[in-house]
């Protein structure tokens, strides 16, 4: 019944896409903020493009189309069900809040917004890397989920694919970055 890879892969092509597409790269962002609000909203400001922000933004609002009938038909429905009631779970026997006090889960939540800013003035004012945009996508997936009422086992799902991609990226041998012909890979080791 986890419906988070259906939310994850739309964010995983839009990081694919992030150089080569400012629109496709919003519209799988909206695309899995539609799905699910997070880890889509969480990780938004990793996936910020250098330039065509515009494009960026159209793309998210394309995305967010399939949302829009529910939105039409029962806004506060909608926005109790999909907005307030992330942000008043109360936090289960997963997360390290379920004992703390309510200043430390606030605290939680600050620090995640904070984190979030800093991600998107660092993606404004730089051109990081895919590697280093996989690496701010794993970081505030973390942060969220931390943040959040629950580390569900299927949270995971949230990080660890863009962390799993940094790593690959940063042990890449120089230049081997990319698809290679079997045949020419072949040759080469022979």
């Amino acid at each position: 019944g986890a419906t988070d890879l259906a939310a994850v892969l739309p964010l995983l092509a839009a990081l694919a896409l992030i150089e080569r597409s400012s629109f496709w790269c919003g519209l799988c962002v909206g695309l899995s903020i539609a799905t699910k609000l997070l880890p889509g909203a969480a990780m938004l400001p990793a996936l910020i493009p250098a330039s065509r922000r515009d494009l960026f933004v159209a793309g998210i609002l394309v995305g967010l189309l399939p949302i829009l009938p529910f939105a039409a038909w029962g806004p506060q429905d909608f926005w109790g069900n999909i907005v307030l009631f992330n942000l008043s779970r109360l936090p289960d026997s997963t997360s390290w809040l379920r004992t703390m006090p309510g200043s430390v889960a606030s605290a939680a939540h600050l620090v995640f917004t904070a984190a979030m800013l800093a991600t998107a003035i660092h993606v404004l004012h730089r051109k990081p890397t895919v590697m280093a945009r996989a690496m701010l996508a794993a970081m505030l997936g973390i942060a969220a989920i931390l943040a959040g009422p629950g580390a569900h086992h299927n949270y995971q799902l949230w990080w660890l694919p863009f962390y799993a991609l940094a790593l690959a990226l940063a042990l890449a041998p120089e230049g081997r970055v990319g698809y290679i012909n079997a045949a020419e890979f072949a040759a080469k080791e022979a």
